[in-house]
């Protein structure tokens, strides 16, 4: 066809599009399935999660709780626990394609950062093959599929095992309908006759499909990115990089017994051929598993073959048939799979399906490998002529796997057999002959930008499996070799570079954001899904890829030495107004807060889990491979009302005071022991024993999950786990103008009651009227003030005491005053000293309760601690406090509750910083206490390594 009638052509299939798009809009020219494996972060597939009853597939997981709800119908599982795959819509727009592709691997990278922060893991997403040896069965497969989808994956797991692991891109590809039916109606009427539009274009997508598989050496040079592998290496599995350019291609099952001469030579053919596979067993679902097949739009192969043995069993359990009496259960099932098989084979196809394509590229090439095929689909189409020598024999088909292999071994410095004559040439010659061929139709269509990409690579750039290369050969230093000879990757190294693709998609989304519009009416396409993921990253902003539009974080800029992020960050967090312990509470606010700070401490490499299965969320973070540390610093973000309004979320400094609520109890604290932890993440190992939990509910007591003692609970349930100390950094420095807080080994707890009296409502006008209870309950007061006094400690020398009060009476209704109230409730707090037993005060209260028919209700019953003097950990603090100050601090006593009563043991010091006003308007933290701080606890750290101390 020459230049001009090309010109023609595109012309044509211009309008065709624009007509499709009026009529068929939800349709396309192409769209993506994309496959991720997961990985831990120690580079092993990731199979279950959860513990005991709780423990189930991790695919079938990361569906139900953290892919989200607005997208979860472009999602489904994979064959295996591990791996999870998406699809875009259907663009006629290529670029619409793309970039929907990269928002879907953004909603992966998120969702897989989400289950990491609820396990304390690091949960990776890998294209291509594994680079680590499994053993595959029917177990392996996940419970969400159907029954009959699990049959069908269980027996093509046990022809093809884990060679099935394999995570790649399928590109899909459809001519616009319009196109077809104005070609169709204007064919000769002798061509037309006995023929229908769904006849022209299975013709159309058959053709297609056979012409398309000589180039597939082509799509896999572009595209081949997986030179990773495999092998044991001193006893045990290691990543390492191959010269091979692809292999997932080469892992991935091509059985030639399905991939047989003339099988797309014409619909024909096809069916014929097809029906045969399947009646003598060689295909038993839907899948040919060629590198390009031709599709239909009926549902996918786990509807397909819906018939199982259940419905035969239901039907002879009704007695309508008897087992046995044509034939067994097993050839009843088997025949009806056989005929359902065959009916899907005779059906309207509309695409052609190319699954050569592998990820990890940017949005330009992924681009241009689509407007590589769109262009190659749309020749074939426009030139009858074109590859008419082809048919699709027994050559053909020998000729087109080996140059396949050829290409996934060596990409595009491979050489093949030319297609179309047998001639052996370079790849890369064939790339630039196919280009040339096709540069009259990509310029009328306007895809030569889009095709740039792949010109360069035609013309000496590398692919992407040689960029990687490029890339760990600047990276590795004084490499091990494996036997193989392959360089050994370690695994910090690769878990950084799957890391850089997240900074990839951030940018990219950026571009897409911007891009859009280029897109006309398929605009709404994207936008609605762009709107969905920007607000998202809106509730979440700790989610590692969020559109531009959305910020990262909370503004945390600090001047660069310590003391700047520290202050920086405090009012980071202080302009989260993350309130609890009230009416209006801000779950909302608090839950935000979590996220911030998990957010920062994962960007920083530190290991984090997202405590999320209550009413509050708890943040524990950890040094990696070290999150059960045997030291917890702990504390809390969550804060008290602001008083007077929400003015006191906007921090200020003044002096030597950092003012805002939540400065002093206890945000500036938490960000001081965030940023000690991302210096020492920076630094590099060795890395001190020391973890971080912060909880979300200290101030409403703890007494809800996720607060200090059920984060315990649940750990020492899941892994034996308790900290042998704890440091939690409520403000010690109590007068506000100290620069070293004291160390308190000796903690108040907490003890709330409700008193509780109970009669009869009445009038208070007539006779016989019910006692009232407020005398009842106004006696009780005196009378347990004085059981206090007797067997606690209300009153000391040194201020070291029980302290009791009764902060509320609930009895009566405002404005009513002719009715005894039924019910009538002393509201009752302690705060114990560890020296007081509370056991002889809780005995005399119920019996005197129950000698006044009152009852009590316990709602918190926590003695206080005092922390072991042998504890080791404790030595080491107080040896660190000597060496910043210059002389040893004396164990001091803490008044108000904090967390350390939950401590295991008792093992807990409350040890913080300085600072005036905590829940008052007048909140401020001291600044100059938050340096000494930083050194005692750089100081303290260097010890628990069995480091010396600093000169």
């Amino acid at each position: 066809m020459k230049t001009a009638d090309w010109g023609k052509f595109a012309e044509k299939v211009r309008l065709g599009i624009e007509s499709s798009i009026e009529t068929h809009f939800e349709r396309g020219l192409s769209g993506l399935e994309l496959e991720f494996n997961v990985l831990d972060s120690a580079i092993r597939p990731v199979t279950t999660v959860g513990f005991g009853p709780g423990r189930r597939s991790f695919s079938d997981y990361l569906m139900a709780e953290h892919i989200p709800k607005w997208v979860g119908s472009r999602f489904q599982l994979e064959v295996f626990h591990w791996m999870t795959e998406a699809a875009t819509r259907p663009y006629y727009d290529l670029r619409g394609t793309a970039m929907e592709g990269r928002v879907l691997e953004a909603v992966v990278l998120n969702a897989l950062a989400g289950a990491g922060l609820a396990f304390g893991e690091q949960f990776l997403a890998l294209h291509g093959n594994l680079p680590y040896p499994v053993e595959v069965g029917e177990e392996s497969i996940p419970d969400g599929w159907s029954l009959a989808k699990k049959r069908y994956l269980a027996r093509c797991v046990g022809l093809y095992g884990s060679r099935l692991a394999t995570a790649g891109i399928h590109t899909n590809h459809s001519y616009p309908e319009a196109l077809l039916s104005w070609d169709f109606f204007h064919l000769p009427r002798h061509r037309r006759e006995g023929r229908t539009l769904v006849d022209f274009r299975n013709e159309a997508v058959i053709r297609a499909t056979r012409l398309l598989r000589p180039f597939c050496p082509l799509f896999i040079a572009v595209t081949a990115s997986t030179p990773f592998n495999w092998e044991t290496v001193n006893g045990r599995p290691e990543v390492v990089l191959t010269e091979v350019d692809s292999n997932r291609l080469l892992t991935f099952p091509n059985p030639p017994e399905l991939d047989v001469p003339y099988l797309y030579a014409s619909h024909q053919d096809y069916l014929r051929i097809s029906y045969d596979l399947v009646r003598r067993g060689v295909r038993f679902g839907a899948n040919n598993w060629t590198p390009v097949r031709a599709r239909s739009d009926v549902d996918p192969v786990n509807r397909n073959i819906w018939a199982t043995s259940e419905q035969l069993l239901k039907l002879y359990q009704k007695g309508l048939y008897r087992a046995g009496e044509h034939a067994s259960l097993e050839e009843a099932e088997q025949a009806l799979l056989v005929e359902n098989l065959c009916a899907r084979v005779d059906l309207p196809m509309n695409r052609v399906e190319v699954r050569t394509d592998e990820g990890g590229d940017s949005v330009e090439l992924s681009a241009a490998k689509i407007a590589f095929k769109e262009c190659l689909m749309l020749m074939i189409y426009g030139d009858e002529a074109f590859g008419a020598g082809y048919a699709y024999d027994a050559e053909d088909v020998a000729r087109a796997r080996r140059n396949e292999e050829q290409a996934a071994r060596d990409g595009l410095k491979a050489h093949i057999e030319h297609p179309f004559t047998g001639d052996r040439v370079p790849l890369r010659a064939f790339l630039r002959e196919t280009l040339d061929g096709l540069d009259p139709l990509a310029e009328a269509l306007g895809y030569s930008a889009h095709l740039a990409p792949i010109r360069e690579m035609a013309q000496g750039a590398p692919n992407e499996a040689e960029r990687t290369r490029a890339h760990f050969a600047r990276e590795l230093r004084g490499e091990m070799l494996s036997p193989w000879g392959n360089r050994v990757v370690p695994r910090e190294l690769f878990r950084k570079w799957l890391g850089g693709r997240r900074e990839l998609l951030r940018s990219e989304l950026a571009a897409v954001l911007r891009d859009q519009k280029l897109l006309g009416d398929e605009q709404a396409k994207l936008g609605e899904l762009l709107a969905a993921f920007e607000e998202a990253g809106r509730r979440d902003p700790s989610l590692p890829v969020l559109l531009a539009a959305a910020p990262r974080q909370e503004a945390v800029a600090g001047a660069g030495d310590e003391l700047s992020e520290v202050l920086a960050l405090s009012q980071a967090l202080c302009r989260i107004p993350s309130v609890t312990n009230c009416p209006r509470e801000r779950l909302e606010e608090v839950w935000r807060c979590a996220h911030f700070i998990a957010g920062e401490l994962r960007e920083a490499g530190a290991q984090v889990r997202l405590f999320q299965g209550g009413r509050y969320p708890a943040v524990l973070a950890g040094f990696p491979g070290g999150l059960l540390a045997p030291v917890t610093l702990g504390g809390h973000f969550d804060v008290v009302e602001p008083d007077p309004n929400d003015t006191q979320f906007e921090p200020r400094i003044e002096g030597d005071y950092l003012w805002a609520r939540g400065a002093a109890d206890m945000k500036t604290v938490v960000a001081t022991n965030m940023i000690w932890m991302k210096r020492a993440l920076k630094a590099g190992p060795p890395s001190p024993p020391v973890n971080l939990l912060l909880v979300g509910n200290e101030e409403n007591g703890e007494s809800e999950a996720y607060g200090t003692p059920q984060v315990l609970k649940d750990l020492k349930e899941e892994a034996l786990y308790a900290p042998e100390f704890m440091i939690f950094g409520e403000r010690t420095g109590e007068r506000g103008d100290e620069r070293f807080g004291e160390i308190c080994t000796a903690n108040r707890g907490v003890v709330r009651m409700r008193i509780v009296a109970r009669g009869e409502r009445g009038h208070t006008g007539v006779a016989g009227v019910p006692k009232d209870l407020s005398e009842q309950l106004i006696q009780a007061r005196q009378n347990l003030h004085a059981l206090m006094e007797e067997r606690l400690t209300l009153h000391s020398p040194d201020g070291w005491q029980t302290g009791a009060r009764f902060p509320f009476f609930a009895y009566g209704e405002p404005g009513v005053y002719n009715v005894t109230p039924g019910e009538g409730i002393l509201g009752l707090e302690i705060r114990p000293i560890p020296e007081d037993s509370l056991d002889s005060f809780v005995y005399a209260l119920q019996e005197y309760c129950q000698a006044n028919d009152m009852e009590v209700l316990t709602e918190v019953m926590e003695a206080g601690v005092a922390c072991p003097a042998e504890n080791p950990h404790l030595q080491a603090l107080f040896d660190a406090a000597a060496e910043v100050s210059g002389k040893r601090p004396q164990p001091a006593n803490k008044l108000a509750g904090t967390s350390a009563r939950f401590a295991p043991g008792g093992n807990a010091v409350v040890w913080g910083q300085s600072g005036i006003g905590p829940h008052s308007r007048h909140e401020r933290h001291f600044i100059p206490s938050i340096e000494p701080y930083l050194r005692i606890l750089g100081a303290f750290a260097r010890r628990l390594a069995g480091r010396r101390p600093a000169h």
